[in-house]
């Protein structure tokens, strides 16, 4: 690959990406009551409804339980505590690409860069995106330690809400968008929703890396589609119609097959 050549699937990527994106951010709207933490945690949470009852102190208590544990580890090392009605909003999650530091060069001709993956995003409350969570652990914890609690305590909120929504994961890779819990470098064991397009991106050999790097000055890169990829492109709900016809029907599934195609 050329830089020509990593420009033209630069523009691919990032069209393909605002095309993604838009879609998720409908679905994210339209979805959002789900992600509300009051339905969850009823009146333990400020504003919910008393209506819930046992299913939200037990959910209640795996958060204080989650919280505690979470923050007497590194990098946190807090000592706080949770006291109820806790103040978690009804905010729809907000989308944010993934980001990871790569080293392109070998030996002492390094490069250290952040590296963007374009369809592959956290999903967060907007107060608890990973990369505020990570400039309040940065900053004097004597006058941001109030702010890192709510941000993580958003950040374990979304993802108990997660674990006792089973559906919520089922129904996004239905949208073909699969959705699970991942961690982060420099943010311990806090767990973290990320949300991935139905096609892969990557990177190109480390000398195309460090020219593009070297021409635009900063120490960034944004990971690329292939176009093969996408001429590959496999819908799931097809697939699963042409098993269903093959095993139904043997002696046509090739011709099944083709009408289906």
């Amino acid at each position: 690959m050329d830089i020509q050549q990593l420009l033209d699937l630069r523009k691919i990527t990032q069209a393909v990406s605002r095309k993604f994106e838009d879609e998720l951010k409908t679905h994210l709207a339209t979805l959002a009551p789900l992600f509300s933490p009051l339905a969850l945690l009823g009146e333990y949470a400020r504003g919910g409804s008393k209506t819930a009852g046992l299913q939200s102190e037990r959910s209640y208590r795996e958060l204080c339980t989650r919280f505690k544990t979470l923050t007497e580890q590194k990098p946190f090392l807090l000592n706080a505590s949770l006291k109820a009605p806790l103040d978690l909003f009804a905010a729809t999650p907000v989308l944010i690409p993934v980001e990871y530091d790569y080293s392109a060069g070998t030996g002492e001709a390094r490069h250290q860069i952040k590296v963007t993956r374009p369809l592959n995003w956290t999903l967060s409350y907007p107060e608890a995106t990973p990369k505020r969570i990570k400039e309040l652990l940065a900053g004097d914890l004597g006058q941001v330690k109030e702010e890192l609690v709510h941000a993580i305590l958003q950040a374990l909120a979304l993802a108990v809400l997660y674990d006792h929504r089973p559906g919520l994961a089922r129904l996004f890779q239905d949208l073909r968008f699969p959705l699970q819990v991942c961690q982060f470098d420099g943010l311990g064991s806090l767990p973290v929703l990320s949300v991935k397009a139905p096609l892969e991106t990557h990177l190109p050999e480390d000398e195309v890396i460090i020219q593009n790097t070297q021409l635009t000055g900063i120490p960034s890169f944004e990971e690329v589609l292939d176009n093969a990829d996408i001429q590959q492109l496999v819908d799931p709900m097809r697939q699963d119609l042409i098993a269903i016809a093959q095993s139904l029907s043997p002696d046509s599934s090739t011709t099944d097959a083709e009408h289906l195609s």
